[in-house]
């Protein structure tokens, strides 16, 4: 003879640590968050820009490259650390830079032939290695209509691990990367626009030159425009260490251009905010790809979204709240359920005894059968289904099934009857924990995936464990 629980899972009050813990975890990840995004919003129109130099090193030179790229990226990390979740714009040293004017290219696939050439020529770049290790650019402005802002053939190639790492460190960080491009680049630009408007290409003589530089830490960028059918083309972009720079007859710069040194040592540290600039052809030269303009509609629908996050996590603590509140009052009703259940078998017993106490004799087989009901009646039933409950409940485990062996609970003085059990659990640690949890009787007798698995607000169960263990002394 068997008795079977018809209760799913296990009840009992929900612990109040683990509600706690969950709380306060989820309160710290949303004042992150929050802080993140506050700092994404005043940066949004003026991006904080970094300068990220670079240690003295061959390029070329896979070893150095790579130390060099590692240093920078811990620095750039280390200021990261300290501005998490802003727009930044990073402002690139010449040193990680190769740089090529191609006046002369008809297109982007020639103009990066004649680049290829010239740094397979100065540092021994072949076209496999460039394509494997480096990201290449080229920008192609001119013609016609773009008369008033120079003729513009420029190709320039950085190291892929350095865009890669710069990605990682903001995504890591949270921030949001708006453009990796030459520190010189949109100073270029508004020097060509500016001296095609002061000094027209079209009043100086064919040949003409026009010469800018721009000093860095231990360099000095250089570029120069000619005149060529009424525009000022560029014909030439280069950089030179500090220390060597010369001036040379028809070639000083007019105009210089000067980065703040930073503190000895540093390798990131923080410029004036930058505006904002989606024209021009500096633009080609953001290895993170053209920046993207946020619409108005853009920011209705992010304060949206927080407002609709905001609702639904208050709304989520209100539904936690009702149903620990019903999972309480099934508790009761289920506690009232066993009295009432408890009693009924107590008036039986009475029943019985009375008759007993009325008939003259009774038979062998009839004292039989009233001390093994006074076994039955007497086991600890609800004590049982408590800790069986609060067990699976505490261990996350669905109790399924539960059978008690009648039979053996009257077979002998103090034995203690076999309890088998059926549940639904997340995983093998779990599972563990649930046996371990039920005493050093327990056993489990097998383990198999459920036909069909569920999902609950505490996982996807997706296994069925087959314990025995033994219950109570009557």
């Amino acid at each position: 003879m068997q008795a079977v629980s018809p209760r799913g899972a296990g009840d009992g009050a929900p612990d109040p640590l683990a509600d706690a813990g969950w709380q306060a975890s989820l309160g710290q990840q949303l004042q992150r968050q929050w802080r993140r995004l506050q700092a994404r919003l005043r940066s949004t129109w003026q991006p904080l820009t970094v300068a990220l130099l670079a240690p003295p090193h061959v390029l070329g030179d896979v070893t150095a490259t790579d130390a060099a790229i590692n240093a920078a990226l811990d620095a750039f990390d280390a200021w990261a650390a300290e501005h998490q979740g802003v727009n930044v714009a990073v402002q690139l040293s010449s040193r990680w830079l190769l740089c090529c004017a191609t006046p002369e290219a008809a297109n982007g696939v020639q103009a990066r032939e004649l680049a290829q050439q010239q740094w397979a020529h100065y540092f021994g770049l072949e076209a496999e290695q460039l394509s494997a290790e480096w990201l290449t650019l080229d920008v192609l402005h001119g013609g016609a209509r773009a008369a008033s802002r120079g003729d513009v053939k420029l190709v320039c190639a950085v190291p892929r691990a350095l865009i890669s790492g710069l990605k990682d460190v903001a995504r890591e960080r949270g921030l949001q990367l708006q453009a990796a491009m030459p520190w010189w680049a949109e100073g270029l630009q508004d020097a060509l626009v500016a001296d095609a408007v002061a000094v027209p290409a079209a009043a100086q003589p064919e040949g003409s030159t026009r010469a800018w530089a721009w000093a860095e830490p231990g360099l000095l960028n250089q570029a120069q425009a000619e005149a060529r059918e009424g525009r000022w083309v560029l014909t030439r972009v280069w950089s030179e260490l500090a220390s060597d720079v010369r001036a040379e007859p028809g070639r000083t710069p007019e105009a210089v251009a000067a980065m703040a040194p930073p503190e000895p040592g540093a390798l990131a540290w923080p410029l004036s905010p930058a505006p904002r600039r989606h024209e021009g052809w500096a633009e080609g030269l953001n290895f993170l790809g053209p920046r993207v303009r946020t619409s108005f509609w853009g920011w209705a629908l992010l304060a949206l979204g927080v407002v609709a996050a905001l609702h639904a996590a208050d709304r989520a603590a209100a539904v936690q709240g009702e149903l620990t509140e019903a999972q309480a009052v099934v508790k009761r009703l289920q506690r009232g359920e066993r009295q009432v259940s408890v009693q009924a078998q107590a008036q039986a017993q009475a029943a019985q005894a009375t008759q007993a106490a009325s008939a003259p004799e009774l038979q062998a087989e009839s004292w039989r059968h009233a001390a093994q009901l006074a076994q039955w009646l007497g086991f600890p039933w609800a004590d049982t289904l408590d800790h069986i409950d609060a067990t699976s409940l505490k261990h996350k485990a669905v109790l399924a099934q539960f059978s008690l062996d009648l039979a053996t609970l009257a077979s002998n003085e103090g034995v203690q009857p076999d309890l088998k059990l059926q549940a639904a659990v997340i995983d093998d640690t779990a599972a563990l924990q649930w046996l371990a949890a039920l005493g050093p009787q327990a056993m489990l007798r097998a383990r198999e995936p459920l036909n069909t698995p569920f999902l609950t607000a505490q996982g996807r169960y997706a296994w069925r464990l087959d314990a025995v263990t033994t219950g109570g002394t009557p």
